[in-house]
């Protein structure tokens, strides 16, 4: 049971997370258990489950996050949302595609409202939807609908990529899969501690 909570949470948690698109050979997970709470062992199934694996999935989701905030040079905290996907495998696709982005990430840090760099890389991810159906809407904001550009005006788009977390959600209107992908920003300084050093 704690094997199986384990990989479904490390799934939507350690498993969408980018920094960089790199991974290194030393990044790790482990679950222990000792016992010493002496309660009664909890079965694949049922209420006990269901509440140790929310509550397990919330703070790797939590962790997950850290991680992506502590990496070099980051400034800002990318949430991104895909929703209305054909498949699951859509959904992370399209998702993965738009949080590992460096285009993406530049708009981020420039807080630049780039919606067009977003529907480019879901449009490359090889997620099926249709771009006329597709919607796109940034920090709360729609910036493309059913095809189209939608033109907020621009005292509501003032703060759109201004925050220390910013939501991307995007919209594929082809079913009913979902996924969040958890990145961040890219920055100058992560150039300079990349480049700057010698092993």
């Amino acid at each position: 049971a704690m094997k199986k909570a384990l990989n479904e949470a490390c799934e939507v948690s350690f498993n969408s997370i980018t920094v960089d698109g790199d991974m290194s050979t030393n990044d790790t997970l482990m679950i222990l258990s000792n016992g010493e709470a002496c309660n009664k062992e909890i079965t694949e199934t049922g209420k006990d489950y269901n509440l140790f694996f929310e509550k397990l999935k919330s703070m790797l989701i939590d962790l997950a996050k850290m991680i992506v905030c502590d990496g070099e040079g980051a400034t800002k905290l990318i949430e991104v949302k895909v929703n209305g996907a054909k498949t699951n495998d859509d959904a992370k696709r399209a998702a993965k595609s738009v949080a590992g982005s460096l285009l993406v990430k530049c708009a981020v840090l420039g807080e630049d409202p780039n919606w067009g760099r977003i529907a480019s890389s879901v449009g490359s991810s090889g997620a099926c939807f249709n771009p006329d159906k597709m919607e796109i809407i940034l920090d709360g904001i729609g910036f493309y609908k059913n095809g189209k550009a939608s033109y907020p005006k621009k005292d509501k788009t003032k703060d759109v990529f201004k925050n220390k977390v910013v939501k991307i959600e995007v919209d594929l209107k082809a079913g009913k899969c979902q996924h969040e992908m958890f990145s961040c920003d890219i920055s100058k300084k992560y150039i300079t501690l990349n480049a700057h050093y010698t092993t």
